[in-house]
């Protein structure tokens, strides 16, 4: 049975949109990533002043 147009043309729709949500899920990877890794380096700097620990920076 042979795909109709609008067949074709939804199942495109369905892939263009499954390709955009694996973007958008790599670009919220790499943003929490990154957050993590902001709240890692200023963290450290903090916690050795809060807890005074002397000569680790």
């Amino acid at each position: 049975m042979a795909e109709t147009e609008l067949e074709r043309a939804e199942k495109r729709y369905a892939q263009a949109k499954a390709r955009l949500q694996g973007i958008r899920n790599r670009e919220a990877t790499k943003q929490r990533k990154f957050d993590t890794r902001r709240k890692v380096i200023l963290g450290v700097p903090f916690s050795t002043w809060r807890l005074g620990i002397p000569g680790l920076l």
